[in-house]
């Protein structure tokens, strides 16, 4: 049964807002130290990701596809705006960002992001980015946002997940005063990434595109569901 907690230090910790989570005690997922891609948190985070799934499935198939890959992340809102819980953000470090996932919560997004047969890395670098129709098959929105610099065109977030995102972002702002509460500077975002894309001690909110020319997501709606409260 959804709950309008998280669990922190093992401890239920209000969510801000009305979202509601699935606990991994309720639901059977969970991310393990030992056992699954993930080690015990040593010290407090000070970073906040945010990632697109590149996918629409539900909060069990979001786990399953973390396990498949061999990584793993603390929270995932499905396409409904519900959120899943797979881990306590301050007892365990998730691999979802590589460099900095020992001072990094993960969150999941589900969001295809572009139509499914399409090459990501066309998308992540052509100049003119144009979908070709089967976005209407996900029932999203068409937005356009800034890639590094360049305008794209991609597959936006339903209301009910930037309502989500937002509690459980503000909650974890709440909870964990080390990480500030601001997102990357405009300087630190056009042109191409090769490797480490901000300084390995950025602190913050920040997205996976924001880390590596690896990632294209989450697309950049989401971040109007708590720009007033980050600071570039």
């Amino acid at each position: 049964m959804p709950v309008p907690f998280i669990l922190v230090r093992g401890q239920n910790v209000p969510l801000v807002g009305d979202a509601l989570c699935v606990l991994p005690s309720e639901s059977g997922l969970e991310f393990i130290p030992g056992r699954d891609k993930c080690k015990a948190r040593d010290g407090l985070p000070t970073l906040i990701t945010l990632h697109d799934t590149a996918g629409e499935g539900s909060g069990k198939a979001i786990y399953t596809n973390g396990k498949r890959r061999g990584v793993s992340y603390h929270f995932a809102a499905d396409r409904a705006g519900l959120l899943h819980q797979y881990c306590d953000p301050a007892a365990v470090t998730a691999y979802h960002i590589g460099h900095g996932n020992s001072r990094s919560v993960g969150i999941e997004i589900a969001n295809a992001v572009f139509p499914a047969g399409i090459k990501i890395g066309f998308f992540a670098y052509a100049k003119r980015l144009v979908l070709t129709g089967r976005e209407k098959l996900y029932g999203r929105e068409v937005i356009e946002d800034d890639y590094r610099g360049k305008k794209r065109r991609v597959l936006g977030h339903f209301p009910a997940q930037e309502v989500a995102v937002r509690s459980l972002v503000l909650t974890l702002l709440r909870e964990f005063p080390t990480v500030p509460k601001r997102i990357p500077p405009p300087s630190l975002m056009p042109g191409r990434v090769t490797g480490v894309r901000l300084d390995p001690e950025w602190q913050g909110v920040a997205g996976h595109l924001n880390f590596t020319d690896a990632h294209v997501d989450p697309a950049g709606d989401i971040y109007e569901a708590f720009k007033d409260v980050l600071s570039p």
